[in-house]
């Protein structure tokens, strides 16, 4: 079976088993600055940045502030309402004044995410290379229609660096990933984590 190429971001999935309460590490109500007008994914890596805020994260192989959950929500001054989507338009004009852009983002050492490879290295994440910590790849930048990140993890650059923002948990298998295929789905932890 090939998997599909399509990169889907991170999804929280679980827990390390015995790791303890299932609340999966959300910040709700974390914020990202309107004026930046940069879109932001259901799936993305996100870092923390001055001010409170979260941004897109851009260091693609140091410390990461967690993942993008599934809902961003603004007041919105088309729709005259708080909007609720799986994805931040960076429409800072949108956003009625003295209004946030609110967010959930994942962020804990213990919640297992679900990822696609992104195929960098021209073959599949093996059963070898879990417990090794690895990067991530942005991708085309999400999908408009869905809300959906286009990040995924990059296998080419697997390895041993402590800096690197994952470490691979496990694989996923048949029927939902075959694990001997190029592209297959991985499960990884948070390896750099940085609070705001």
């Amino acid at each position: 079976m090939a998997n599909p190429s399509i990169a889907y971001g991170f999804r929280a999935v679980s827990l390390i088993d015995g790791s303890g309460m299932p609340n999966f590490g959300v910040f709700r109500g974390a914020l990202i600055n309107p004026a930046a007008a940069q879109k932001m994914f259901y799936g993305d890596v996100v870092a923390p940045i001055s001010g409170g805020y979260y941004a897109p994260a851009t260091v693609l192989n140091g410390a990461i502030g967690g993942v993008a959950g599934t809902y961003f929500m603004w007041p919105s001054l088309t729709a005259r309402q708080n909007i609720r989507d799986h994805w931040w338009t960076g429409n800072a004009a949108d956003v009625a004044p003295g209004g946030t852009v609110q967010l959930a983002v994942e962020a804990a050492s213990n919640i297992v995410f679900q990822c696609r490879s992104a195929g960098t290295s021209g073959g599949p994440v093996t059963q070898a290379q879990v417990g090794s910590n690895a990067p991530f790849i942005l991708g085309a930048g999400g999908n408009t229609l869905n809300g959906i990140s286009s990040h995924a993890l990059d296998d080419a650059n697997i390895g041993a660096t402590s800096t690197y923002p994952f470490k691979i948990y496990g694989l996923v298998q048949q029927p939902e990933s075959d694990p001997t295929s190029i592209y297959n789905e991985v499960l990884v932890v948070i390896n750099n984590l940085t609070l705001p």
